[in-house]
C-alpha cells in the first residue's frame, strides 16, 4: 500500500481536544465576582454566592424589585416557620438535622424574633405578680441575714430599708428574671441530652436545635395567653400558683412529649417519661433561678 493510501486513511484513535485559544485581542473579557474576585461561570458565585452583576442593577426599579423579592421571601419562611412549630411539634428540629434548611427559618434566628417579639410586646410584664414579689422582698428584707445566708452564702448587713426599696428591687427581679429566660435555653438543652444521649450521638447540637424551638414555642404559648391573663388579672387578681402553672406548663408538656416522638422517634410511653423528667427538673431548676435573681437583687439594694 502506498504512502498516499495510508494517509487517506481515517484514524482509530479519537480526536485530541484543542481547546479555542483565540489572540488576547479577541477574547471576551473574563467576568469576575465583585466580591472575590472569583472567576464566574453562571448567575451567581461558586466561592462566594454573590450574583453576577447586571446592567440594571444601579437603578431604582431594581432595587426595588430586589427588596420586595427579600422580603416576601423572608416574610414566607417565617410565617411557614412559625406555622410548622405549632402545628407539627418536632418537625424542625427533624428537618434541621435532616439537612432540609431551606424552606426554614434557622432556629437561633426563630428563637431570636420570638423572644424579642415577646419581650417587646410586655410579655414579661403581664405574668409578673407584683403583689406577690412584693410581699417576698418585704419578707425578704425582714429576715435578711437568713436570706443572704441561703442565696449569697452570707448574711447580708442591716441597713435601714428606704421608702422605694421595696419596688426597686421588684424592678431589679423582674429585669434579672428577663436575662434568666435566655439561659432556660441552655437548661432545656443539657436535661434533653442528659435523656437523649444514647438515643442521638454526634454531639450537643440536635439537643440545643431542639431546645431551641422548644423555647420558641414556649414564647409563642405566652403570647397567646397574653391577653386573657391580662384581661383575668385586671379584674380577677392574679391566678393562684398551681393554676397559672396548669395553664402554662400544661400545653408545653404536651408540646414537649409530641416534639421528642417527632424529633426522636421515640416510643409514646418512654416520651411521656422523659417528659415529666425534663419538666419537673425544669421547673426545679426555673425555682432556683427564681431565688437566685430575689438574692442579687436583695444584694443591689443593700450596696
Amino acid at each position: 500500500m502506498s504512502h498516499a493510501a495510508q494517509s487517506t486513511r481515517p484514524s482509530l484513535d479519537p480526536p485530541r481536544y484543542t481547546p479555542d485559544t483565540p489572540d488576547s485581542a479577541d477574547a471576551p473579557p473574563v467576568a469576575r465576582c465583585a466580591e472575590c474576585e472569583a472567576t464566574l461561570i453562571g448567575p451567581y458565585c461558586h466561592a462566594c454566592g454573590q450574583p453576577r452583576r447586571r446592567p440594571d442593577d444601579l437603578t431604582l426599579r431594581r432595587f426595588l424589585r430586589a427588596g420586595a423579592h427579600e422580603v416576601s421571601g423572608v416574610d414566607t419562611k417565617l410565617v411557614r416557620s412559625l406555622a410548622a412549630l405549632v402545628r407539627h411539634p418536632g418537625r424542625l428540629t427533624r428537618e434541621f438535622l435532616a439537612g432540609r434548611r431551606g424552606r426554614w427559618v434557622g432556629p437561633l434566628q426563630l428563637y431570636l424574633l420570638v423572644s424579642a417579639t415577646f419581650f417587646l410586646v410586655g410579655g414579661m410584664q403581664v405574668y409578673v405578680d407584683r403583689a406577690g414579689m412584693e410581699r417576698q422582698v418585704r419578707q425578704a428584707f425582714a429576715q435578711a441575714d437568713v436570706i443572704g445566708t441561703r442565696v449569697l452564702g452570707r448574711a447580708m448587713e442591716r441597713k435601714p430599708v428606704p421608702s422605694l426599696a421595696t419596688g426597686r428591687v421588684v424592678e431589679d427581679w423582674v429585669e434579672l428574671l428577663g436575662y434568666a429566660k435566655f439561659g432556660v435555653v441552655a437548661v432545656t438543652a443539657l436535661l434533653v441530652w442528659a435523656v437523649q444521649r444514647r438515643r442521638m450521638r454526634g454531639g450537643g447540637l440536635p439537643h440545643v436545635v431542639f431546645a431551641l424551638h422548644y423555647e420558641a414555642f414556649s414564647y409563642l404559648l405566652s403570647l397567646a395567653l397574653a391577653p386573657a391573663w391580662w384581661w383575668y388579672t385586671r379584674y380577677h387578681g392574679q391566678p393562684s400558683q398551681w393554676a397559672g402553672g396548669l395553664l402554662l406548663v400544661g400545653p408545653s408538656a404536651l408540646y414537649m412529649w409530641h416534639a421528642l416522638r417527632t424529633a426522636y422517634d421515640e416510643p409514646g410511653v418512654r416520651a411521656l417519661f422523659k417528659t415529666v423528667l425534663i419538666v419537673g427538673l425544669g421547673i426545679l431548676v426555673g425555682g432556683f433561678i427564681h431565688g437566685g435573681a430575689l438574692g442579687i437583687a436583695l444584694a443591689r439594694a443593700q450596696g
